[in-house]
């Protein structure tokens, strides 16, 4: 049993861990509860198996380490997840903040470029079109405007 804590340990670590890096939000949010969960699971194993382990007179570290290491996971993975909640909170704030102004210019400019398909995270036209978004502010343009083009000069006519 101390064997499958520290294996169930490692995988909650990595769950709690490892999902902010993970560009598709989906897993941003699942991943710290699945995280600690299964801190909480490697836990529970880790102090029954090292209950197991004494009665037995049998090695206690794996266990040990199961304990350890999910109760590192499970905290890391709320810490994590209640960051992600913070942060989204006051990204949320400063777009109200600011009448809403740069919330429905970017909504307009997303949906006439991509239409509905929400899940462009990953896609270089999206991340490009984010970056001018926040690089021009309120006034953001999907597409930068061209540059004029200079009028030929014309030879003067001859009376």
């Amino acid at each position: 049993m101390g064997v499958a804590a520290l294996v169930l340990a490692i995988i909650a670590l990595v769950f709690a861990v490892a999902p902010p890096l993970i560009p598709y939000q989906i897993f941003q949010n699942f991943g710290q509860i699945i995280g600690t969960t299964l801190g909480l699971i490697a836990l529970v194993i880790g102090v029954l198996g090292r209950k197991q382990a004494a009665a037995n007179d049998q090695p206690r570290r794996a266990a040990t380490a199961g304990i350890a290491l999910g109760g590192v996971s499970a905290i890391l993975g709320l810490v994590v997840f209640f960051s992600c909640l913070y942060c989204w909170q006051l990204v949320g704030q400063e777009m109200e903040r600011g009448g809403g102004r740069f919330k429905n210019k970017f909504r307009q400019a997303f949906f006439k470029e991509f239409g509905r398909e929400m899940n462009s995270e990953g896609k270089p036209e999206f991340r490009k079109a984010l970056e001018r978004a926040v690089k021009h502010g309120t006034k953001a343009r999907l597409k930068p405007p061209a540059p004029k083009k200079p009028a030929p000069n014309k030879p003067a006519k001859k009376k």
